[in-house]
């Protein structure tokens, strides 16, 4: 059995046509729905990023006792137990806040991938000069990590 567990903070469900009629086009999505087990009525605990995987590879509601930080050196996950029972596991992620400063959300992984390029990864170094998609005032606070956001999607292709 192969076990893929994906997890977005991007996506509402009511823009996924998997759940239901959505004016959003994800075929995609879809396609993999229908290969897949959906949790549809799962509940979330903690919000935003890394309080809810703090949730999901521990199995509790943890945001009262700790919000925004680390995997707790003592916190059994979701990855140890599997890779206990014989579960070879693989946890690949953008999203540089579980695995920089020391957060080590990738403990417990057999193997983890870092897809470099969101946020405030100084990856890119051009091109020097970017078109911002707005104007400077309706970048709320991303002054200075908005450049590097641009940049290092300038690449990207639909």
């Amino acid at each position: 059995m192969n076990i893929v567990f994906i997890m977005s903070d991007t996506f509402r469900r009511d823009a996924l046509s998997c759940y239901g009629p959505s004016a959003a086009k994800t075929p995609h999505l879809d396609a993999l729905a229908q290969q897949s087990y959906i949790f549809d009525r799962a509940f979330l605990g903690s919000f935003p990023t890394v309080p809810n995987r703090l949730d999901i590879m521990t199995g509790r509601f943890t945001f009262i006792d700790h919000e925004w930080c680390p995997l707790p050196a003592t916190a059994i996950t979701l990855q140890q137990i599997l890779g206990a029972s014989g579960v070879t596991t693989m946890m690949t992620v953008d999203n540089p806040h579980l695995i920089e400063d020391g957060f080590n959300y990738c403990r417990g992984f057999h193997g983890w991938e870092w897809i470099r390029g969101q946020e405030s990864d100084l990856w890119y170094t051009s091109p020097k000069e970017v078109k911002l998609p707005s104007g400077v005032g309706k970048n709320r606070g991303l002054k200075l990590r908005l450049p590097s956001i641009v940049r290092n999607s300038s690449w990207w292709t639909c």
